[in-house]
């Protein structure tokens, strides 16, 4: 008998990712130039988030996480109490950009980089703001070359697929935290548009990476041990629908 209640992102697992995240806040990675903090892991586990679980609940595991682990380790949260604004905008670009929906992170960038310029600092740095254009040509690229080559079976082609969703989900989580740094520091308009409009480019391509060699191995080994994330099993009916799925991944080996 078919059963038509649909797969849910459960809680516990939201609450999971929520203290990944805060825990992540004490093992930092690059330091944050200008402002005197440090990335930390939890920059390459932000868009996994919203892959696994779909946008919103991506973005409240990711926002809870990255705002409990700001107080835990303040040295990993540069932007003080509003840190946690740069990887929840990640999560929340990465849920839309991996289910066909590329669209919406590209609004999200538009609005930013409107509100970017209202500040007089902003109008200064036209050659740093060409990051921005560039994450938005890279928003189609992700959500339709990205997420066909995430669907092969090649480990390789889907680690790629995932860099190519995460990368301008970065850029996108990135403007709300350089609009934040304009506000809360005087940071010298040399030096956005000498070194940081290179730097900014390479740490998002280090985490995207990052986020390509640990989301594989989750995508493919959650859903053989019963916890069914991605967006392949958003659609999925409990229990005839999972059955079916998981038999012809099992027969596509």
């Amino acid at each position: 008998m078919a059963i038509s209640k649909k797969v849910k992102v459960h809680s516990a697992l939201i609450a999971v990712w929520a203290a990944l995240m805060a825990t992540a806040g004490l093992l930092p990675t690059f330091p944050v130039f200008g402002t005197g903090g440090s990335f930390s892991v939890g920059y390459a586990l932000a868009p996994l988030a919203g892959i696994m679980f779909g946008p919103f609940a991506g973005a409240l595991s990711v926002g809870i996480g990255d705002f409990i682990g700001s107080i835990i380790a303040p040295h990993s949260a540069p932007l003080g109490l509003f840190t946690f604004t740069v990887n929840t905008v990640n999560a929340f670009c990465a849920g839309f950009i991996c289910r066909k929906k590329w669209w919406v992170p590209a609004i999200v960038i538009l609005i930013e980089t409107a509100i970017w310029f209202t500040l007089p600092q902003a109008r200064e740095l036209l050659v740093f703001s060409l990051i921005y254009l560039v994450g938005l040509i890279m928003v189609p690229i992700g959500g339709i070359f990205g997420k066909k080559i995430f669907g092969n079976k090649n480990l390789l082609l889907k680690a790629f697929g995932i860099f190519l969703m995460a990368w301008p989900c970065y850029i996108a989580g990135s403007i709300v935290g350089n609009i934040f740094t304009l506000i809360l520091f005087e940071t010298p308009s040399d030096l956005w548009n000498t070194f940081l409009v290179f730097m900014v480019p390479f740490e998002r391509s280090i985490f995207a990476i990052g986020a390509a060699i640990i989301g594989v191995p989750l995508l493919i080994g959650l859903p053989k041990i019963g916890i069914f994330v991605g967006p392949e099993f958003d659609e999925a009916e409990v229990e005839d629908d999972l059955d079916a799925k998981m038999q012809a991944k099992r027969m596509n080996k």
